[in-house]
């Protein structure tokens, strides 16, 4: 009897050590995956200290400028892939150029077809859509040298005003303005991922 006990805690030892290797081995390879699906970003030429100072702005939406240095500041400080330093203190520089926000009207629809006491001809936009395009530069601070640039553009709608036939002429003209303002700092969150993502990448 004493034989076959011996026996029995041997194969259980056995089947115990084979366990442990088989989910030692799982772990790795877990792990292996994990690491070869990160994707490695640093900025050109491997700098860590980066200054990005107020963008320019040639469009004529004013104060926009403030949004897309701001997107981009906090892509950076949310990736870690560069400390946001002062420009004293910096390697490069990124540097951004609004070269311009378009505002196109869209999907009109003709008044005369929802209300029989619409002006003849009357058409009422039912969504804008915003269009921006940005220039991005990388700027070494040693010699002044371009090392990296691009130019980004992107697009958002939104709804227009909602005009109600009885009040036909009290549109609220400041909802298209404030609407505006909200969707083109969400679209410089947008552009400023894609800028981000563009100049940390394959370097």
């Amino acid at each position: 009897m004493f034989p076959c006990l011996t026996l029995h805690l041997k194969l259980l030892k056995l089947h115990l050590r084979l366990s442990l290797a088989g989910a030692a081995a799982l772990a790795l390879t877990s792990c292996a995956s994990y690491e070869w699906g990160q994707v490695h970003r640093s900025l050109p030429g491997g700098y860590h200290k980066v200054t990005i100072p107020m963008f320019s702005n040639r469009s004529m939406e004013s104060g926009i400028e403030a949004y897309f240095t701001s997107a981009l500041i906090q892509e950076f400080q949310r990736s870690e892939v560069a400390s946001i330093v002062a420009k004293d203190q910096a390697e490069l520089m990124i540097v951004g150029d609004i070269m311009g926000i378009a505002i196109r009207p869209e999907t009109p629809v003709s008044m005369s077809s929802i209300s029989t006491t619409s002006p003849i001809g009357a058409v009422l936009v039912t969504q804008y859509r915003v269009i921006s395009r940005v220039r991005y530069r990388a700027i070494r601070l040693d010699n002044e040298s371009v090392i990296w640039e691009d130019v980004l553009e992107n697009e958002k709608t939104y709804p227009a005003p909602q005009v109600t036939i009885p009040n036909l002429n009290s549109v609220n003209a400041l909802y298209n303005l404030s609407a505006r303002k909200i969707n083109i700092e969400a679209l410089a969150k947008t552009v400023s991922i894609e800028a981000h993502n563009r100049i940390t990448e394959n370097f």
